[in-house]
C-alpha cells in the first residue's frame, strides 16, 4: 500500500465498552443488488428467503460498523493532505459517478480517515496478513465462486490489493468483536392502515 502523507494521531485510549445506538438502517440499493447476486452465485441452491436474510444480516452488520466507526474516528486527530484528497477523489469518481463534488470530497475524506485508523489499529492489535494467507484466501475464493484467480496471482498490484482487502476485513471483524455494546432503537414499522391515514 502506498505511503500516505495524511496522518492520524490517537488522542485518547479507546473505550471498548462505549455504547453505540443504531437508530436507522441505511443501504445503497446498488450494493444490496450486488450482494444478492454474489450470494446467489456462491449458493445456487439457496432459496430467495435465505438470500434475503443473508443480505439483511449484511445490511445490519454494515450499519453497526458505520456507527462504531463514527465513534472511533473521534479518538483521533487527523491532518489530511489536500493533494492526497484530490488524488483519491479522482479514483472515487469511478465508484460514485453521480455524486455531487462536495459529497465526493466528504466520501474521500472519510475513506482516507478510515485507511489511517485501520493502519493504526492494525499496529495496536498486531493484525497482519502475509502472502501465504492471501494465497489461501484466493484458493478458497476460487473454490467457493469458481471465479478465476490467475490474473490476481500473477499481478503484484492486484495481489497486494487483495491482501489489503483481507487485512481490512480482519480489522473490521476485530472492531465488531471489541466494540460490542450496541443498542438498536429503530423506528417502528407502520402497518398499512397507519400509512393510508397519512396520505
Amino acid at each position: 500500500m502506498e505511503k500516505l502523507k495524511s496522518t492520524a494521531k490517537r488522542t485518547k485510549e479507546l473505550e471498548y465498552n462505549k455504547e453505540f445506538v443504531v437508530k436507522q438502517l441505511n443501504a445503497n440499493p446498488n450494493v444490496v443488488k450486488q450482494q444478492e447476486e454474489q450470494l446467489k452465485k456462491m449458493n445456487p441452491n439457496a432459496t430467495a428467503e435465505v438470500i434475503q436474510r443473508q443480505v439483511m444480516n449484511l445490511v445490519v452488520r454494515e450499519n453497526v460498523f458505520n456507527n462504531v466507526m463514527q465513534g472511533i474516528v473521534e479518538y483521533y486527530d487527523f491532518k489530511l493532505d489536500k493533494d492526497e484528497i484530490s488524488k483519491f477523489e479522482e479514483r472515487m469518481k469511478n465508484l460514485y459517478k453521480d455524486a455531487k463534488p462536495e459529497v465526493l470530497t466528504k466520501l474521500t475524506e472519510n475513506m482516507l480517515k478510515k485507511t489511517l485508523v485501520y493502519q493504526d489499529l492494525s499496529s495496536l492489535w498486531d493484525i497482519r496478513t502475509n502472502d501465504e494467507e492471501t494465497k489461501q484466501w484466493l484458493q478458497n475464493y476460487y473454490k467457493a465462486t469458481n471465479n478465476p484467480i490467475r490474473d490476481i496471482m500473477n499481478d503484484k498490484e492486484k495481489f497486494d490489493n487483495f491482501r489489503q482487502m483481507i487485512q481490512d476485513e480482519k480489522v473490521t471483524n476485530e472492531i465488531l468483536m471489541r466494540f460490542r455494546n450496541i443498542k438498536f432503537d429503530l423506528p417502528k414499522k407502520e402497518n398499512k392502515e397507519q400509512q393510508e391515514e397519512k396520505k
